[in-house]
């Protein structure tokens, strides 16, 4: 008699995760069809995907610091020999690494490392669902179907971005967080802390985690009924001090070096570069944004910049809060209701809809029906998922759970929002909540399915 395979297994789930990925990108690197496909080993590329400004402005601080012990971004202006302030050091970091390894070579492995290590998070989220949802343990099965076929932490793993690496190192330390307290385990803390410290300078989103550190422990400490213990109150207040410090690294950093509290730039260049240029051409006010931008380039101080770009933006957006409010609702729907699968259309020469003007120096995309069904369905489903998950929430509401409430818009909110002044990012900017939004979504399921078994 054949055993059959136990899908809620941690390390099946692995296994069929970095199976998937490996036959990803082997097919990527095997079918060179487009300037998008992988090719390597490094040095005999042509005008490389992998090579779009993006991912040179990780690279370069990577390259930088093995020459010069500082991680350095030779594109800007301001560069005088101090650290990047554009970019947090956590993923350039892996990238120095990957290179100090493995020579010229170290873009192929970079790869392979990614298969592997972002075959993690489907475990991890079955983790968190045992753990924060321990009468749900039947949605495990479905969570992790629902994720792999969605190709959430797929699609984005042959590129080396932050989104994906972030999402997954932050998620693996969420969920030793959780079991730290749900067990009281000292080992799970230390784990925990780690993993998100790293999250922390890979990208600069977590600064205000510290906060939410306080709410998820204690909330998950209430539900395991662990609140009152001294031990228990000691680990929540050790990790709230000790992610603060973390937390704040990237913005110590650029203070020491170039005087301003902040992780990075990226914001202030987002809001004017994005959202107010959108906002002043739907108004046709574009010559005034352009006079701003040559004002801007003409100065060297990364504070003048911001400052600049920030005031602005300001202007602009309080002038014409109507443009603004119709701009971030149609950033917002890309990045809420695209599906992860329409990223992989641009491998093989295709995109979901028209693209007449060719891409910058590479070409014109071929429309594919296909993509556009993709598309389709893709909206389609997650309107349904976020449907389930307002259900979630509206149950959360009706049992008077304001923590559990309170604690997942904390959590959720100010991660998503932060990406909707941006335009062109797609799924792949809604990644670190991803997995929460699905967990919550099928709990929503789970919780009608037994209100209609009651009616019964």
């Amino acid at each position: 008699m054949k055993k059959k395979i136990d899908l809620k297994s941690m390390s099946v789930q692995y296994f069929i995760g970095f199976v998937v990925n490996i036959i990803f990108l082997l097919v990527l690197i095997s079918f060179p069809t487009s300037y998008s496909n992988l090719q390597v080993p490094e040095g005999q590329y042509s005008d490389n995907y992998w090579q779009h400004s993006d991912v040179m402005s990780y690279v370069q601080p990577a390259r930088a610091y093995l020459e010069t012990g500082v991680f350095l971004h030779r594109s800007i202006s301001y560069w005088t020999g101090r650290p990047d302030f554009f970019r947090t050091i956590g993923f350039p970091l892996y990238l120095a690494t990957m290179m100090r390894l493995f020579g010229s070579n170290w873009l192929i492995w970079a790869l392979f490392v990614q298969a592997a290590f972002y075959a993690c998070i489907y475990p991890a989220l079955s983790k968190i669902i045992q753990t924060l949802f321990p009468d749900n343990n039947s949605i495990i099965v479905p969570v992790f179907c629902f994720s792999l076929f969605s190709g959430a932490y797929i699609t984005m793993m042959p590129a080396l971005l932050t989104d994906l690496f972030f999402t997954v190192t932050f998620t693996i330390g969420l969920c030793f967080g959780l079991l730290s307290i749900a067990r009281q385990n000292w080992k799970y803390l230390i784990l925990y802390l780690l993993f998100v410290s790293y999250a922390a300078q890979v990208r600069p989103m977590l600064a205000h985690y510290p906060i939410v550190n306080i709410f998820v422990l204690w909330l998950i400490a209430k539900r395991h009924s662990v609140l009152s213990f001294v031990k228990v109150k000691t680990m929540i207040i050790i990790s709230s001090a000790v992610l603060l410090l973390a937390c704040s690294a990237p913005s110590i950093r650029n203070y020491i070096h170039h005087g301003f509290f902040k992780p990075t730039i990226i914001f202030e260049l987002n809001l004017f570069e994005y959202l107010t240029k959108d906002v002043m051409t739907d108004r046709d006010k574009l010559v005034e944004f352009e006079q701003m931008r040559q004002k801007i380039d003409a100065t060297d101080s990364p504070i003048e910049k911001m400052s600049l770009q920030k005031k602005f933006a300001i202007e602009a957006c309080t002038k014409y809060p109507g443009t603004v409010i119709k701009r971030i609702m149609r950033n917002s729907l890309p990045i809420l209701a695209n599906n992860f699968w329409l990223s992989t259309g641009p491998y093989w020469g295709y995109h979901w809809k028209d693209m007449p003007v060719p891409d910058g120096k590479h070409f014109e995309f071929k429309k594919s029906n296909f993509l556009f069904v993709i598309f389709v369905i893709g909206c389609v489903v997650y309107m349904i998922v976020y449907l389930f998950f307002m259900y979630f929430l509206y149950n959360l509401v009706k049992e008077k759970n304001w923590l559990f409430l309170f604690t997942i818009l904390l959590f959720v909110g100010p991660i998503l929002v932060a990406t909707f002044p941006g335009t062109g990012g797609g799924a792949r900017m809604r990644l670190p909540v991803e997995g929460l939004i699905i967990i919550c979504s099928f709990c929503g399921i789970r919780y009608l399915t037994l209100l209609k078994e009651q009616r019964q």
